[in-house]
């Protein structure tokens, strides 16, 4: 089968990882997969291109940009595309309409349509509404990766709930299940022993990720644990904030600012435990990585992230940042606990590494994907086409 992916681009990212990753596998499943990128490729999207799978820049223009739908039906129409897989809502939306400008005298393109997460504060828009009733009808399939995400498509965009399957992220374990040695180059590069306690976490640097709420709560953690260090991983309009807090907290010796990174397997065998501070989630990627990794990990409870773990089984779940001072204080309590009790930390690990593997894989995604696409293809044979 031959399947262009849509997207935003492709820098370093939990969807854009997941795109990444899905390609390969499709790749390695003998299908043909190509990317076209509507603003930019960014460091996922090289390395694809390093690995040969194509991928395209169509250059959209700031606002809606009418022509970039006509080089995407010609880019589908060059490498003869049996279906577009749109990957989140501004993808969807120049699917559908490059799809209505194909002439195709017997069927209509396919279009599958992935919601990875959405906006918050998440509001509805009576364009997108109206679009969604009237020119992308009739609907392909459309995946979403919690449950709270398709309700919010149903609520908010007005999709149809029956169009709508659950299908959470995956990613292949193989990779991130590490010794820690290998984790050890990561700790001698920024100067941390082998034998301190280093949390860490793996995000953006946006003010949605709260890492001002972590680095208040690690000041807290280090009264009880003095020798601990903290590994922050991410790039982002917050590091300025970020660095000058650190310096205000008297942390900058023991608070690691890494920047955006692409070793994150090497990165997680290094912890000893992950930390998520983040206001508003979908299903993060970065929490698959720690289960894969047996990382333990402390969150906040917020998104689907308790359906993704159960508290006190496979992870800690806090109270999300409305009260930032609450959540300080339950993360400093988590975290200093989980550092002095390796046996706990083992727990967790083993039962979040569980899960991960009878729900999470990428092998298990790829292949209900294929499913999905290969009912879209049947559906849309004896489908006529309207211009």
């Amino acid at each position: 089968m031959k399947i262009t992916f849509l997207v935003h681009g492709l820098p370093v990212g939990g969807t854009e990882r997941v795109v990444a990753d899905l390609a390969r596998w499709l790749r390695g499943h003998e299908h043909q997969v190509d990317v076209a990128c509507l603003d930019q490729l960014g460091a996922f999207g090289e390395a694809l291109q390093a690995d040969g799978i194509p991928c395209t820049v169509l250059g959209r223009k700031a606002g809606f940009d009418r022509s970039v739908a006509g080089r995407l039906a010609a880019h589908v129409a060059q490498v003869g595309s049996e279906l577009i897989h749109a990957h989140q809502y501004t993808a969807y939306f120049y699917a559908m309409l490059a799809r209505s400008l194909l002439a195709r005298p017997r069927t209509r393109l396919p279009v599958v349509f992935t919601e990875h997460g959405r906006f918050h504060p998440d509001t509805a828009s009576f364009k997108r509404r109206l679009f969604n009733r009237t020119i992308a009808r009739p609907h392909g399939p459309i995946t979403a990766v919690t449950e709270q995400v398709k309700t919010a498509l149903v609520t908010i965009e007005s999709l149809p709930a029956e169009a709508i399957t659950i299908l959470p992220n995956g990613l292949d374990p193989d990779g991130f299940d590490l010794s820690a040695a290998v984790g050890e180059p990561i700790r001698a590069q920024f100067g941390i022993p082998l034998n301190a306690p280093l949390c860490g976490t793996v995000a953006r640097l946006e003010h949605i990720k709260r890492q001002d709420i972590l680095l208040e709560a690690f000041a807290l953690t280090l009264e009880k644990r003095p020798d601990a260090h903290l590994l922050i991983v991410g790039d982002g309009p917050m590091r300025r904030n970020l660095t000058a807090l650190c310096k205000g907290l008297n942390l900058s010796e023991r608070v690691h600012l890494a920047g955006s990174r692409e070793d994150i397997p090497q990165v997680m065998a290094a912890l000893d435990l992950f930390v998520l501070t983040s206001a508003s989630e979908g299903m993060p990627m970065t929490l698959l990585e720690a289960m894969a990794a047996r990382v333990a990990i402390v969150t906040t409870d917020v998104g689907s992230i308790g359906q993704m773990l159960e508290n006190g089984q496979e992870a800690v779940l806090v109270p999300p940042p409305d009260d930032p001072a609450r959540t300080i204080t339950a993360l400093a309590t988590q975290m200093s606990h989980l550092l002095a009790t390796p046996d706990d930390r083992l727990t967790l690990t083993d039962a979040a590494h569980a899960r991960l593997l009878q729900h999470f894989t990428l092998d298990r995604v790829g292949q209900a994907y294929l499913t999905i696409y290969r009912q879209a293809v049947d559906g849309c044979q004896d489908e006529p086409h309207t211009p």
